[in-house]
């Protein structure tokens, strides 16, 4: 077709991608927020026994829901 790039799809199938990977994104900040309130309440033996330290814990509890956890925490 004239004028349309190779490799480029049409824009409802863009669309339509964006929607069905809404839900994945939403379960995935979902679950980092689980993750965190869970790090939240460990003691620190808890802590000890995963390899986490508290200053680590404080830092990724200190993240927004929609930025990855970073490093070794679960």
């Amino acid at each position: 077709m004239v004028g349309r790039r190779l490799g480029r799809r049409p824009l409802h199938y863009s669309a339509l991608a964006i929607v069905r990977s809404i839900p994945m994104l939403v379960a995935a900040w979902r679950e980092r927020s689980r993750v965190r309130r869970q790090l939240a309440v460990m003691n620190d033996r808890e802590l000890h026994d995963i390899g986490v330290c508290r200053a680590e814990v404080a830092d990724e509890i200190g993240r927004p829901f929609w930025r990855e956890m970073k490093g070794r925490l679960p």
